[in-house]
């Protein structure tokens, strides 16, 4: 990934500080429906990066004869 422009280094603590600002921005109340929704979205595109970037393993399950299959 490369770097951002304009700053050399966005700390953890300004991401998290910004991703809290949208969060809040789409739970509030004083928003209408397009305006939360807006903030909605960009977390949802945040979320499908990390997710795309970074995929969940796929879980393993044992080879397990039936006889000795407990239920």
């Amino acid at each position: 990934m490369g770097r951002t422009t304009g700053k050399e280094h966005i700390s953890e603590k300004e991401i998290l500080a910004q991703l809290n600002a949208w969060l809040m921005e789409s739970r509030s109340t004083t928003n209408d429906g397009w305006v939360a929704g807006s903030y909605l979205d960009k977390l949802k595109n945040i979320q499908k990066f990390l997710n795309d970037a970074n995929p969940a393993p796929a879980p393993a399950f044992e080879n397990t004869p039936d006889d000795e299959m407990c239920f």
